[in-house]
């Protein structure tokens, strides 16, 4: 005797029923082991069970396994897909953390210059000069006295006095504060 079209139908949800009931929760058990939260290794095994009835999973020799190996292979298939975005997210943020910070420090930088330059209108010429070569252009004492013709010590004393000039003029407008933050 045929197996009517309504028999199939009703023998094939009590097959899946059997088999839900039977390895959900070992399936469940088994993708938390890998993605560890429990929301995620629900959505994948439930995600294995439909499409379990979307396939003809009687031709499968050992469901058993078919089942495991299936979960474990979606749950690494997550853990890549997170790990990934991760990776995206990382790259993403630390470029914008280098991107914010050079900003940053460049604002700042311009105006440490602004606020340099300032205080270095007030200073004599010669002083300011001095004060350029040696801060600015990193140049030595003797790279400076060479440049501007002067003498090794001429340079220091200039150093000396514009520095003084300097902490008291930062000292006089902003306080004690923005002296050691510039700690000129």
């Amino acid at each position: 005797m045929e197996e009517r079209p309504i028999d199939h139908i009703s023998n094939i949800k009590q097959d899946f029923h059997n088999l839900y009931r039977d390895h959900y929760e070992a399936i469940l058990g088994f993708v938390l082991s890998y993605v560890k939260l429990a929301d995620i290794a629900e959505d994948i095994t439930q995600d294995l069970f439909l499409n379990i009835i979307e396939k003809e999973y009687k031709e499968v020799e050992n469901i058993k396994a078919y089942l495991f190996t299936s979960a474990k292979n979606r749950a690494l298939n997550y853990l890549k897909k997170v790990s990934k975005e991760a990776q995206i997210k990382d790259a993403l943020y630390k470029e914008y953390e280098t991107l914010h910070g050079s900003l940053e420090e460049d604002i700042a930088d311009l105006e440490y210059q602004k606020l340099l330059n300032h205080y270095l209108e007030k200073l004599s010429p010669q002083n300011s000069a001095v004060f350029k070569l040696c801060r600015d252009k990193g140049k030595s004492y003797q790279e400076a006295a060479e440049e501007l013709g002067i003498s090794q010590s001429a340079v220091k004393k200039h150093m000396v006095k514009s520095m003084k000039i300097l902490k008291l003029l930062l000292k006089k407008d902003f306080g004690l504060l923005l002296f050691f933050i510039f700690k000129l």
